[in-house]
């Protein structure tokens, strides 16, 4: 689904910055330079918009959305083009921005099979097959099948790590099922690849959907279970990928590749987290105090991922040299606890709307 981050901010900020050129309170240069940026934005936005369509195209009354989408992109471009803004293309973005705003609203009726994206979207675009030979896309289902498979082996890497931190008896069952179920997920993305390089019918695509959705309420019931160890093992509410690398750092177990690679998660999403937040904040005519420290807080953490780069690069890790290094994410953590409130949530731009979630991704 397009993220409210991923285009309202731009469109905010460039509108606005479009109406004081019109009115000659900018300089002519200054409106070349900041269309030059906005023209990039949104070359962007029409790549992620065409990835986004296929989900939405067997609804009958957004075919008209669809088909349009190429036209309002074209139009507001050609605009851009000009060396002095005008008032149409002050129409042509306000009709862009309705649109896709229009898209986001047709996303929120789609069904949520799962919160693992790349998943979701393939079943989506599955069910699709038995709805409609019309709305079928078999390019848009291919395009997500390595990104369902990069998840699937990532997912794979955080159960041996929980394997390594929880090796007794209840540990290793948990892991068990979730391992069954993780062939389970692979085998159905192979039914599909399958079933797309033969150019099967629905009833082919379909199963391997099933197949995809009964381990993924398999998987759910491990994800489950491991939270339950994992919350009742690490004590006191944190960040799960930061957590998980302190555990093993505290009982003196050698990092391995897995317990990296959930530091890497846990930097990967705050940042995106934090980038969220600042452009929720240039949105605002009056910024609150909150996101007057976001840059602090941005700044801040690029130099603890810059520190675990580095630190991560080396042959044979400094213990002690990690252990500054958790702490000080630790310490990072509670300001960013206290940047978002007791009541906001780690994703505050774009909560889910939807009720049934068959996983839950930690």
């Amino acid at each position: 689904m397009l993220r409210l981050e991923e285009f309202r901010p731009h469109f905010h900020i460039f509108l606005r910055h479009l109406e004081n050129w019109l009115e000659a309170q900018s300089e002519a240069v200054d409106y070349q330079t900041h269309s030059g940026q906005f023209r990039d934005f949104l070359k962007r936005l029409q790549d992620r918009v065409e990835w986004e369509l296929p989900l939405v195209s067997s609804f009958s009354e957004a075919q008209d959305l669809v088909e349009g989408f190429p036209d309002l992109f074209q139009d507001v471009l050609a605009l851009l083009d000009s060396e002095e803004p005008c008032e149409d293309l002050q129409d042509a973005l306000c009709d862009l921005r309705e649109a896709v705003e229009t898209l986001r609203l047709y996303q929120q009726n789609l069904p949520l099979f799962t919160d693992v994206q790349a998943l979701n979207e393939i079943l989506i675009l599955s069910a699709q097959r038995g709805l409609s030979s019309h709305a079928f896309n078999p390019q848009a289902l291919a395009q997500r099948l390595p990104l369902a498979l990069a998840w699937l082996a990532d997912t794979q890497a955080s159960w041996t790590l929980f394997e390594q931190l929880f090796d007794h008896d209840q540990g290793l069952r948990v892991s068990r099922q979730a391992r069954h179920a993780l062939a389970g997920i692979k085998g159905g993305l192979g039914g599909l690849h399958l079933a797309l390089e033969s150019e099967s019918g629905p009833e082919e695509v379909q199963e391997a959907g099933q197949v995809l959705v009964a381990a993924l309420k398999a998987l759910a019931h491990s994800e489950a279970a491991r939270f339950k160890i994992e919350r009742e093992a690490f004590g006191a509410p944190g960040d799960i990928h930061l957590q998980r690398l302190q555990y093993q750092h505290q009982r003196g177990l050698p990092l391995s590749t897995e317990s990296k690679a959930e530091l890497h998660s846990y930097f990967n999403a705050r940042c995106q987290t934090m980038e969220s937040l600042r452009l929720q904040g240039l949105c605002q005519e009056e910024p609150s105090e909150a996101y007057r420290t976001v840059d602090q807080r941005a700044a801040e953490l690029s130099n603890l991922a810059l520190s675990w780069q580095k630190l991560s690069q080396q042959a044979s890790l400094d213990p002690q040299s990690l252990t500054q290094l958790l702490g000080d994410c630790e310490r990072w953590e509670q300001d960013f606890r206290e940047l978002q409130g007791p009541e906001k949530s780690e994703a505050p731009l774009d909560a889910s709307l939807f009720e049934e979630v068959v996983v839950s991704k930690d």
